[in-house]
Order: structure tokens, then sequence, then C-alpha cells
């Protein structure tokens, strides 16, 4: 085989650009959009013009007064940010995306301009609400128990108590995850025993 046939092309830097799987972006010193890669345009079905002129009413409404104050402190800072937000897709969809942006200075150390990426976070924070629900459809359930819950992980700390275990202890549900407990609770500390969460030490030696 030709050794020459296995050197590549010299990198083209917007063929590099456009093949990167995210938003990638350069705006102006002033803030306004400059240019937008290939991934960004075909996600929002704008062209680069229209992009450039009406960025904004991509933000979904829920999140836009937000981003808009972070873009304008971010301006002013000077310093690299990340921030999210949703961004709605060409069909009309929103995503999550999770921006990371960094400014670019002169040797003067002035802005010139922002370079920035944008990484398509939704599956993520679906999976996060659907762990939150689910924490909170446990809690909902314990709670109707009329029983002593606690949930304990494999290495003794305390998840979550039931409104029966705080109101059978008197603690909170920040004593029962909280480790000087026994501290706190003026209870000397006595050695650790295995498998008992510290707790349920304080419990049984709380005075009668």
């Amino acid at each position: 085989m030709d050794p020459v046939s296995l050197t590549p092309p010299p990198l083209q830097p917007h063929a590099f650009i456009n093949g990167v799987p995210a938003f990638a972006w350069s705006a102006l010193h002033d803030g306004s959009l400059e240019l937008a890669n290939q991934a960004c345009l075909d996600y929002t079905g704008f062209p680069l013009d229209q992009l450039r002129a009406d960025w904004k009413s991509l933000l979904h409404p829920d999140d836009k007064a937000e981003y808009i104050t972070w873009w304008e402190e971010f301006q002013k800072s000077g310093q690299p940010g990340q921030t999210e937000a949703r961004w709605r897709r060409a069909d009309g969809e929103y995503r999550w995306f999770h921006q990371s942006a960094a400014p670019v200075h002169d040797q003067r150390g002035k802005v010139i301009r922002r370079y920035g990426i944008n990484v398509d976070i939704d599956d993520r924070k679906r999976a996060e609400q659907r762990l939150r629900q689910n924490e909170e459809n446990l809690r909902t359930i314990t709670d109707a128990v009329r029983q002593f819950i606690v949930v304990v992980a494999p290495d003794g700390r305390t998840l979550h108590a039931n409104k029966v275990a705080l109101v059978s202890t008197g603690f909170t549900l920040r004593d029962f995850t909280d480790v000087d407990l026994l501290t706190r609770a003026g209870v000397h500390r006595p050695a650790p025993v295995p498998g008992q969460p510290h707790w349920n030490q304080v419990w049984w030696c709380r005075p009668s």
C-alpha cells in the first residue's frame, strides 16, 4: 500500500465545526450572533441570517427571561459561563441544552468575540424528572402508611423517613440524615453499632 495514501487530508476548520455533534457558534463583542454550525441550523430550521435576527424567539417562554438575564451578565463579566435552557426545534418541540461559552480577548485584553457550544441534555433532564417523580410517589405512599418507615442505604445513610417516623421520634428529616445527631442530641456517642443507623442509637438513648 502506498504510504502516501494513508496520510489524511489537511483539516478544514469549517468541516470540523460542522462535524461537531452539538451547536457550535460565535458571537461578536456586542453579543450579536456571528456564525453557527450546520447542526444548529438543521435543528432550528433557520438559515443563518434569520438566526442572527431572531434567535431569541427559539427560547422556551418559561426560560426566556432568565436566559436573557444570564446572557447580559455573561457579556459584562468577561469570564466563561454556562447555563441550561430549552430551545425550539424546527418541528416545534423544545429540548434542553447545556450551554458553555467563553470570551476571546485581543492582546490588550478587550473582548473581541465569544465562542460557545450547546449540548443536547434533554434525555438526561427527562430521566431526572422521572426520578424526582418516582421519589415523590414513594414519599406519598410511605406517608400514607400508618407504620414507622425509614429507608436506609446499604452504608447506613438514611434516605427517607415517613410522617409516622417523624412524629414518633420527634426528629425532623434533617435529624434522620444528620451523622452528628448524637452530639446535637446531647447524648454520649457510643461505639458504632454495625448495621444500626445513627438516629436509632439516639432513639434508644432518649429519656422515656
